[in-house]
């Protein structure tokens, strides 16, 4: 089993990004990482009106590729950027499977969350 960190960014308890992978005032919601591996998986998390899933999605990137260049730019991480968006009235994007099942879980256990 691999040494997984996980970072959440929560209003009443904000991250600052870990340090050692790169210095960015930036904060993806969701930052996991493997020192072992070199590996950090970067999320981040929009709810937009449903007929605004694209362009949000769109920002959301245009946002952090940047940053994920930059570390992958030190050539000691790797980086994976993967939004998911889930519509202000209950449709969830197809990002929201795909990032799941980057994550390990199976098309079954995906579809189910």
């Amino acid at each position: 089993a691999r040494d997984w960190a996980l970072l959440v960014d929560y209003p009443h308890d904000m991250m600052v990004f870990p340090e050692f992978i790169f210095v960015t005032t930036q904060r993806p919601d969701i930052v996991i990482y493997s020192r072992e591996i070199c590996h950090v998986i970067l999320v981040e998390l929009t709810c937009p009106a449903e007929e605004g899933i694209t362009p949000a999605q769109e920002r959301k990137e245009a946002r952090y590729t940047p940053l994920k260049a930059s570390i992958e730019n030190q050539k000691i991480w790797t980086v994976d950027l993967m939004t998911v968006e889930a519509g202000a009235r209950g449709f969830v994007a197809r990002t929201m499977n795909t990032c799941l099942r980057k994550l390990g879980f199976s098309a079954n256990m995906a579809s189910k969350v």
